[in-house]
C-alpha cells in the first residue's frame, strides 16, 4: 500500500505538470505569433527601403516613416518576449521545485506568486478570480515543491468542483506566522461541500463529483504531502452554497 501511495502522488504530480505544460503551450502561442507577425512586417518593411536607398528614390518623409514604425514594432517584439518569458520563467521555477522536491529556504508569498504565473492560462479561461494576501515576509526552510503541489490541487479542486462552468466566484489564499508555524488559509465561494461528504474528503477515490472524470485523490494527495512531506496538519470546514475552507499550518523550519 505504501509504494501504491507513492506512485499516485507521482503521477499526480505528473498530471500537474502536463495540465502547466498544456496551459503554458497555449498560452504561449499570443505573444510568440504577435512577436512573428510584427517581426516579418519590419523584415519586409526593411526590404522596401533599403531598395529605395540603394535606388536613390529614399525620401526624407518615407525614412521617417519607416523609423516611427520600426520603434512601434520593436517595442511591440519587445512586450510580447517579455511576457512569454515570464511564463517560461514561472513555469521552469514551480516545475522544478515539484520535479526536485528538494529543501531550501524561499519567502512563501514569492513561491505562491509565482505559482499563480504558471495557472494564468487556466485561470484566465475561469471568471474566478484568485488572491494571495499575506501581513509580512514568511521566509520557510521547506519543500517549496510539495507546497506549490498543494495549493495546485487545491485550486484544481476549486475550480472542478466548487464552481459551474462560466460561475463567477473568487478563491483567496492568505497567509500568516504564529511563532515558529506557518499557516496557509485557502477559501473560495463556491458551492461547498455537502455534510456527509466532508468527513470522508481526506480519503481515497473519494469524490464531489464522480462524473467530473476525476479519480478522487486530489485531496488524499494534498493531506499526504502536508502530513507527510511537510510535518503539518490540514481542516476543512464548509458550507453549502458559502463556499470551503482549508487552514493548512506547517513549521516553518522543517528539520
Amino acid at each position: 500500500m505504501k509504494a501504491t501511495q507513492v506512485q499516485l502522488i507521482q503521477s499526480e504530480k505528473l498530471v500537474g505538470l502536463g495540465e502547466l505544460s498544456a496551459g503554458l503551450a497555449h498560452e504561449l502561442n499570443t505573444p510568440i505569433g504577435v512577436a512573428v507577425t510584427a517581426s516579418s512586417h519590419l523584415r519586409s518593411e526593411a526590404v522596401g527601403v533599403r531598395q529605395q536607398f540603394d535606388e536613390e528614390t529614399l525620401s526624407a518623409e518615407a525614412l521617417e516613416r519607416y523609423i516611427k514604425m520600426s520603434q512601434g514594432a520593436a517595442q511591440i517584439i519587445l512586450n510580447n518576449m517579455q511576457r512569454a518569458g515570464e511564463l517560461v520563467r514561472n513555469f521552469r521555477n514551480v516545475s522544478a521545485d515539484q520535479i526536485r522536491q528538494g529543501q531550501r529556504k524561499f519567502n512563501l508569498q514569492d513561491v505562491l506568486n509565482e505559482l499563480i504565473g504558471s495557472l494564468q492560462p487556466h485561470l484566465r479561461r475561469s471568471p474566478v478570480k484568485i488572491s494571495v494576501e499575506s501581513s509580512n515576509v514568511i521566509v520557510m526552510d521547506s519543500f517549496p515543491g510539495a507546497i506549490s503541489q498543494v495549493m495546485t490541487n487545491l485550486i484544481f479542486n476549486s475550480l472542478k468542483h466548487g464552481f459551474d462552468e462560466g460561475q463567477s466566484g473568487d478563491i483567496k489564499i492568505v497567509l500568516s506566522r504564529f511563532d515558529d508555524l506557518a499557516e496557509i488559509s485557502f477559501s473560495d465561494t463556491g458551492q461547498g461541500i455537502a455534510p456527509d461528504l466532508i468527513e470522508r474528503i481526506f480519503e481515497p477515490f473519494v469524490s464531489g463529483r464522480p462524473d467530473s472524470g476525476g479519480a478522487g485523490l486530489g485531496l488524499y494527495i494534498v493531506r499526504s504531502l502536508v502530513t507527510e512531506n511537510l510535518g503539518g496538519t490540514i481542516e476543512v470546514s464548509s458550507t453549502l452554497e458559502e463556499g470551503v475552507s482549508f487552514k493548512i499550518t506547517l513549521p516553518v523550519d522543517l528539520h
